[in-house]
């Protein structure tokens, strides 16, 4: 290994495979913290139709687009 490879080799020589478990562990944490923010967002959702006593209109401003259009 010379001094200008890259520091993936290295760490797979020095390391092993702890480089990938590693790897593995950061890819579970990131996608708990996504669907946390997801069900975080709907959950605002929610509350702010349930406050306002709204009722869920998932397409509303793609009717108005569509008569537009049309």
């Amino acid at each position: 290994m010379s001094p200008t490879g890259d520091c993936s080799s290295a760490c797979q020589v020095i390391c092993g495979n702890g480089d990938k478990s590693l790897r593995n562990e950061e890819e579970k944490n990131a996608k708990k913290r996504a669907v946390a923010a997801v069900a975080r967002k709907l959950a605002v959702l929610l509350h702010r139709l349930w406050v306002r006593g709204e009722v869920y209109e998932p397409l509303r401003n793609s009717q108005k687009a569509m008569r537009a259009v049309a």
